[in-house]
Parts: C-alpha cells; sequence; structure tokens
C-alpha cells in the first residue's frame, strides 16, 4: 500500500469510526462488504438458473458462504426453497497411500506432513496423518454420513471451493464423488486466477481476483480440517468461537444494509 492510499485508509478509518460506533471487525472496507454480495448473488443465481438443488461446500469458508448465499437467496428468490447444503473436510478425503507419497508443494516431505505444515501456518489442527484411512473406509464413511445426498447421486451437485491453486485440497473430494457414482458433478469457485491445477471448474462466481482472493467470506475458526473424518471438527477453544459467532453476525448485519443493487 502506497504511502497516499495508506494515509487515505486510515482517514476512512477514522471516519467510520466517528460516524459509526460499531465498525466492522472482518469486512472494514466497504469493497468487501460489496464484494461478499455480489459473491453471494452470483452463486444463488447460478444454483437457480441451472436447477442445482445440491451445493456441497468446502472448509473452512464453507458456513460463512453458505450464510452469504442464503441470505442472498431469500433476497433473490422470495418464498422459493433453499437448495440442500453439506459441508465436507477435504483433509479427511486423503487416504493412507497418497500421505506417503511426496508432496505436491514441498516435494522433499511426504503428502501428511505437508498438509500438517500447511495446516499449522492457517492456525488449522489437522491431527497426525496416521489417522488416514484406506479409500474404501473413506467411500464408506462418505455414504453413511451424507445418506440423503448419496440416495440422490444421480442429481446435480455442485461442489464449491472459495479458490484453487494447486488442487490440492478439493482434488481427493472430487475423485471419492466420482468413484461412489455422482453422475452430474459440477465444480465451482469464487476465484481461479491463480489456477495450475488440471482441475477446471465449471463455475466461477467472480470475474477477475477479489479484495480478499481466497477468502472473500473470511475463515471459520469454528472448525478443524483433520485427518481421519470426511467431516470437520469443532474447536472448543472459547476466542475462535466467540470470533466465528462475531463473524456470522458481521455478515447478517452486511445483508442487512446492502443496497438493492449489490444484489442484481
Amino acid at each position: 500500500m502506497s504511502e497516499v492510499k495508506e494515509v487515505h485508509h486510515i482517514k476512512k478509518q477514522r471516519e467510520e469510526k466517528v460516524f459509526n460506533p460499531n465498525p466492522y471487525e472482518f469486512f472494514e472496507k466497504p469493497i468487501t462488504r460489496e464484494q461478499l454480495v455480489r459473491i453471494s448473488s452470483n452463486i444463488a443465481n447460478y444454483l437457480h438458473s441451472n436447477g442445482i438443488r445440491r451445493m456441497m461446500l468446502i472448509d473452512r469458508s464453507a458456513r460463512p458462504a453458505y450464510l452469504g448465499i442464503r441470505e442472498a437467496w431469500k433476497r433473490k428468490f422470495p418464498g422459493e426453497s433453499l437448495p440442500q447444503f453439506y459441508f465436507v473436510n477435504p483433509t479427511g478425503f486423503v487416504d493412507d497411500f497418497t500421505i506417503l507419497e511426496p508432496g505436491r508443494v514441498i516435494t522433499y516431505v511426504p503428502r501428511g506432513i505437508e498438509i500438517m505444515l500447511d495446516g499449522t501456518l492457517k492456525g488449522n489442527d489437522t491431527g497426525s496423518f496416521t489417522a488416514a484411512r484406506s479409500e474404501r473406509d473413506i467411500r464408506n464413511q462418505f455414504r453413511e454420513t451424507y445418506r440423503r445426498l448419496y440416495s440422490e447421486k444421480d442429481e446435480s451437485l455442485l461442489l464449491f471451493d472459495t479458490c484453487i491453486h494447486s488442487g490440492n485440497s478439493v482434488r481427493s473430494v472430487i475423485e471419492t464423488l466420482r468413484n461412489i457414482g455422482f453422475t452430474n458433478l459440477k465444480t465451482g469457485v469464487v476465484n481461479a486466477v491463480d489456477n495450475t491445477s488440471e482441475i477446471k471448474p465449471d463455475f466461477v462466481a467472480w470475474n477477475g481476483e477479489p479484495f480478499f482472493p481466497c477468502h472473500p467470506f473470511h475463515q471459520d475458526m469454528i472448525i478443524d480440517r483433520k485427518f481421519g473424518s470426511v467431516t470437520s471438527t469443532p474447536t472448543y477453544d472459547s476466542i475462535r468461537r466467540n470470533n466465528a459467532i462475531k463473524l456470522r453476525k458481521e455478515i447478517l448485519r452486511i445483508f442487512q444494509e446492502a443496497p438493492v443493487n449489490w444484489l442484481r
């Protein structure tokens, strides 16, 4: 940020604190609030126009993203029932063979260690990679956990992540879904600007790169993505839980205060 921009930013902060006794904490800049609403609106439009009634969101931005999509849907399509939403932990889809392969970014360590290191950097407790299971066990747990979704596996499903780079987070989930018979799987992201993977999303919610390239909905600190389960694990850390609650309230407030044209 240049000195001129920084001075302007500080001035805006002061103005907001003077005129708004309750300034935004997670979405401080107006552009981040506008993009949150517009991205949510674009996703709701895609689901509605394509008749997609099932959406699976990749943690850790999954629940804040769901909240944004839900609020956009309610305002754009009042009286219409929401699609079914599911949340999934991509780390739990990494099997006991894959964890022993060379890392995909840090190639001199096993993939399992690489995932643990990445989790540490991002404040995510993955647990030990020794909890990883066989592909068969992962598929069985998925069928048991998502019974309704599995029973409708021939219907359209949108698998959604906020961004895609190497494809590491979403690849194992895609492979599992296809291997157990999801015949109408669509993939979507908010931002695919730096996508270097072989995965080409069917839907991109934002043209270009948003202000928060990978976290336009922010991150949900109420859960951890651990090895050994296709669902994420709730945290009992009171600070993280309180921040997650504040994040949800802030997203709801953004929609309450959003101009109508942001939802077009």
